[in-house]
């Protein structure tokens, strides 16, 4: 899912398919789904890859994996409005 989109540092973004990382606190093994929510802390190579931090619901257990663009989407917050100039 490849986009023209700019995404940076402290952007939130969803995973587009299923990886399994390993995590940070606990070094178990952690499978991450389609729709997991993270936030990107790296960009590499000018949007070639990002680091993307992963938590649970209570941030006590963290997942940190290198992606490529097409394995992430950005979060969209606001409404673009279709009749706006």
């Amino acid at each position: 899912m490849m986009t023209n989109e700019t995404i940076d540092v402290n952007d939130q973004v969803v995973l587009t398919t299923e990886v399994e990382g390993i995590s940070f606190d606990t070094k178990r093994r952690v499978q991450l789904h389609r729709g997991q929510v993270g936030t990107i802390v790296e960009v590499y190579q000018d949007g070639r890859a990002f680091e993307v931090e992963f938590t649970n619901a209570e941030e006590d257990d963290h997942v940190l994996m290198t992606l490529r663009p097409e394995q992430i989407m950005k979060i969209h917050f606001k409404l673009d409005y279709a009749d706006s100039q």
